[in-house]
């Protein structure tokens, strides 16, 4: 019989223990009359997660060289594996409530400030565009002052001064009548500009609104959801044989539903790692198999089982 894996061989009888590799582990009758006890986990654990050593013990025993593996049946595993994928979606679809909420609080927030942003630029517009106008009326007082003051030239000098400064002065005005103008039409865009975000925001609020009562309806049924299925996977991993219920707890602890794989054709479901015979066998026999790629507790798919 042939496991891969990594072994550690104990003799209670010696006062060391041997190291052997895997290929020279065979189901040999120990001195003493004693047998041995595998229990199997692959050497390479998978994101830094021990899978447990495969370890062999040999006891006082009649029928010396029998090999004691830990079985459980596929079916079992393949109903803890839907409940982990059962559970992960609820604290999925948990997690993901809030979350649309936040982004939609965000997006409110960040329209709010567009819309205080676009608020204030309107108004300078309108303060430039004040400025402007008062200019361009304070500069056609100063010319109709000035035309009324060509009438009382004292001199040709003064007279031409007065014409100077009045062509001056018009010519500044069709300028300035330009820049009013143009400042007028700044603010009719930033008008619409204004009342797109307005609206905008006003349709984000409503989304948002509406997430967060569907979100708060929801979430008292997901929990108790969640509930009923975290007591359904206790009632599962009671079929689990005690020797590797440790080792079980351990992984899915840290992987959640990635601590189990099913088994497609010979091929680990969890990481595609290809399955040597031997492991495909011990599979068949309904024997804990740990993939030694990525340290999931493996099963074969239903129909495939020795049993079904």
């Amino acid at each position: 019989m042939h496991v891969s894996g990594f072994f550690r061989f104990h003799n209670p009888t010696a006062a060391r223990h041997e190291s052997f590799p895997e290929d020279s582990l065979a189901a040999d009758p120990q001195p003493g009359g004693e047998r041995a006890d595998i229990r199997y986990v692959p050497a390479a654990p998978f994101q830094n997660i021990r899978a447990p050593c495969a370890t062999v013990t040999t006891q006082e025993s009649n029928q010396p060289g029998v090999l004691n593996l830990m079985t459980v049946t596929a079916e079992a595993l393949r109903e803890l594996h839907r409940i982990h994928r059962q559970l992960a979606d609820l604290r999925s679809r948990l997690e993901r409530g809030p979350r649309q909420i936040k982004a939609g609080e965000a997006s409110v927030r960040k329209l709010e400030a567009e819309v205080q942003q676009a608020k204030e630029a309107l108004q300078r517009a309108r303060v430039t565009a004040d400025e402007k106008q008062l200019l361009l009326k304070s500069r056609e007082d100063r010319i109709e002052d000035l035309r009324g003051k060509l009438n009382s030239a004292n001199s040709n000098v003064e007279f031409q001064a007065f014409k100077d400064q009045i062509a001056a002065d018009e010519q500044a005005n069709l300028v300035m009548q330009d820049e009013v103008f143009e400042a007028l039409e700044k603010i009719d865009e930033l008008n619409s500009a204004l009342q797109a975000t307005n609206e905008s925001l006003a349709t984000v609020q409503d989304e948002t609104a509406k997430i967060r009562s569907r979100v708060e309806g929801e979430q008292d049924m997901l929990n108790s959801e969640l509930q009923r299925v975290q007591a359904e996977l206790v009632e599962a991993e009671k079929n689990l044989p005690a020797d590797i219920k440790a080792d079980y707890e351990r992984m899915a602890k840290a992987r959640g539903e990635d601590a189990l794989a099913k088994v497609e054709g010979d091929v680990c479901g969890g990481c595609y790692q290809t399955l040597t015979t031997q492991m495909m066998n011990l599979l068949y026999l309904s024997r804990a198999v740990f993939c030694p790629s990525c340290g999931a507790m493996m099963y074969l798919a239903e129909g495939r089982g020795r049993d079904e």
